[in-house]
Order: C-alpha cells, then sequence, then structure tokens
C-alpha cells in the first residue's frame, strides 16, 4: 500500500503532479530532510515533480538556493530537474516554483495556513506515535520517514524521533536509506507492550448506573450507531472494547462484553447521556462496591492516523487491544495480539 504522507498534491494545466512538502523551520537540515523525502517519492512517481516549500524561517532565500544547488549535484539528472526549493515570504513566493503552478498559488498559500494552524496543536505524544507506526504494520502499511511520521501524526519533529528511537530500542524496526524506518516484525508480547504503554496516554471517563437498570453493553453499542445514522452523536466515535475486538478477531473468547468502550476523537460532551440517560459519571479505578464497576468507559484521544476501523464502526485494533489489557483480560488480549501480528505477518510476506 502506499501512502506517501505529505501536504499537499497539486495537479497542474501541464498534466503533471506537484508533491508539496511544508517546513515551518529554521533549520536546514529539517530542509535537507524533507528534500530526501522528497526525491525517494520522486523515484516512484515519473510523472510529477517536488516542492520543499518554507515559511516563517530565517534562512534567507540565497542559502534555501545554494542548498538546492548543492542538493541538485548529488542526483541523477532526472531526479535533479524535478525537485525544486522555494520560500514563501507573506503572500509572495522566492524561487523558482515547479512548471505549471502559477495559477495554483492560491493553494499553496492555504496550504502554508492549514500547517500554521496544525503546528499549534496540542503536543503529541511520542507514545501515541508509537501506537501509529505499530497500527499501520498491523494494517498492512510500512515504511516511514521521520517527516512522513510528523505528517500522519502532526507531532514535532525530536518527538517523532525519539518514537523512532523507542521503536529500535525495542528491536522490532530497521532503518533503511534517506532515514526510512520499516517495522520488521513485532511479537505478540511485545506488541502487549507497546498497546499498554499507549493506553496510559488516553484520558478516561467512566460512567454506571447505580441503579443496576441500564442497558447493556451491546444494547448501547446498537443505540450508537442509530444515534449516528441520524446525526445525534457525531462519527468522530468509535466502538472498542471487547465489542470492537470481535469486529477484528471474531474467535475472541468471550461470550459477553463486561462494558462498553467508546474512542472519542472529538468532544465527549453529552455522549453518556444519549446512550443511557442513568449513567452517572464515577472516578476511574473505583472499587470495593460492585456498582462501582463502570458500564460505559469513554477514551478521549487522537485517532490513530490512516486507521479506518472495521466493520461496526470498530475503533483501530490496537485501542481494541489496550482495552483489553486495561480490563484484565490477560488470555483474551494475548489471543488477539497472536492473531493480529499471524494477521500483520501475512500481509508483509
Amino acid at each position: 500500500m502506499e501512502d506517501l504522507g505529505f501536504d499537499l498534491t497539486l495537479a497542474t494545466p501541464t498534466g503533471r503532479n506537484v508533491i508539496v512538502e511544508i517546513k515551518r523551520t529554521h533549520s536546514m537540515r529539517d530542509v535537507r530532510n524533507a528534500l530526501l523525502s522528497l526525491v525517494t517519492a520522486l523515484a516512484q512517481r515519473p510523472d510529477a515533480d517536488a516542492l520543499c516549500l518554507v515559511y516563517e524561517s530565517r534562512l534567507s532565500s540565497q542559502r534555501l538556493e545554494e542548498e538546492l544547488s548543492t542538493f541538485r549535484e548529488l542526483l541523477r539528472p532526472d531526479l535533479a530537474e524535478r525537485v525544486y526549493l522555494a520560500m514563501a515570504v507573506d503572500q509572495d513566493f522566492q524561487g523558482t516554483l515547479p512548471r505549471g503552478t502559477e495559477g495554483l498559488l492560491d493553494d499553496l498559500r492555504a496550504a502554508i495556513q492549514r500547517d500554521g494552524g496544525e503546528a499549534a496543536a496540542p503536543r503529541v505524544s511520542r507514545q501515541h506515535v508509537m501506537a501509529t507506526l505499530v497500527q499501520r504494520w498491523l494494517d498492512g502499511f510500512q515504511g516511514s520517514s521521520i517527516t512522513q511520521t510528523q505528517r500522519l501524526t502532526g507531532a514535532s519533529r525530536p518527538t517523532v524521533a525519539a518514537a523512532h528511537a523507542d521503536l529500535r530500542a525495542a528491536n522490532v524496526v530497521r532503518v533503511q536509506s534517506l532515514m526510512v524506518t520499516v517495522i520488521d516484525d513485532i511479537s505478540g508480547p511485545i506488541l502487549q507492550k507497546l498497546a499498554q504503554e499507549y493506553a496510559k496516554t488516553r484520558k478516561l471517563a467512566w460512567y454506571t448506573d447505580v441503579s443496576g437498570m441500564n442497558r447493556s453493553p451491546a444494547e448501547m453499542a446498537s443505540r450508537l450507531l442509530k444515534l449516528q445514522a441520524s446525526g445525534r452523536i457525531g462519527l468522530d466515535v468509535q466502538i472498542g472494547g471487547v465489542i470492537g475486538a470481535k469486529e477484528h478477531y471474531s474467535d475472541l473468547d468471550l461470550t459477553a462484553a463486561p462494558r462498553l468502550d467508546l474512542c472519542v476523537y472529538g468532544s465527549a460532551d453529552g455522549i453518556a447521556r444519549h446512550l443511557d440517560a442513568g449513567l452517572q459519571p464515577i472516578k476511574p479505578f473505583a472499587h470495593g462496591h460492585p456498582f462501582l464497576q463502570p458500564s460505559l468507559v469513554l477514551h478521549e484521544q487522537r485517532p490513530l492516523a490512516d486507521t479506518t476501523g472495521a466493520s461496526g464502526n470498530a475503533a483501530p485494533s490496537l485501542d481494541c487491544l489496550a482495552d483489553l489489557m486495561e480490563m484484565g483480560l490477560e488470555a483474551q488480549a494475548q489471543q488477539m495480539a497472536s492473531f493480529l501480528v499471524d494477521r500483520a505477518r501475512g500481509m508483509h510476506r
């Protein structure tokens, strides 16, 4: 499966595409890494040109021009003539842009504006970056440079580099040329450990009905799908836990879900009330009373990038595995981890 992970691809009137990577940086090293990633893409896309566009930078346009000239000297002629480097200053562009982009400058400006907004977003954790790369491996994707991982996760470069280093330390990845990290293999136990570390980054909200008359987890899951179909609950909520896990692994050895786990990627306001008006919030990990075990758990988190979930609006498989481990369902978590690893190995053969 191919996934370039760049900021923008423009279709020009000349019939050629332009792959665009946008960098808000003062570091020439960041620029070089972006150029390397773009050249990797160009080697697979003879129909395309590539542009690294720098903005809000202390680097001068002359310095960028010199860097591009030096960089092109290291490339084959057919690649050198297709890679470009320019700087955005206010609403203007300094440097040479690819042929055919003259009428697409507003698209470039809009992409810069989007990138600036994303840069101000809340911090992304190292564990989330690792989880994203692992989930991509489980889904059949392979290989990601630091620049591409930044685009996938919205994380800072140091955070992405630390996540790549942690995966290397776990002996599950190798680094190819041009700073591409490739997951070689993950064992079931290591997958469980990674899922457990990732689970710690999610914010939990527990709910129960002290009357004991609340809807069952399966009934609430069914109601969620109906509410999403009617627009009363957004599509940025996916089903995890046992119910979601069974969508990925139908042979999971558990007859009924002890609770409903939901991954919430936006606002969690009102979700519990819509699912069952009798649900009340309780403190996570409260013990000593049977009614204080949750019927519903909301995991407020960032979505794992480039995952679509299985049928039935299931959350990504790594989220479901993390939920099983949070519930203490160790045998079932081991079963599922083994299944996911075997399935991924089959996709990567």
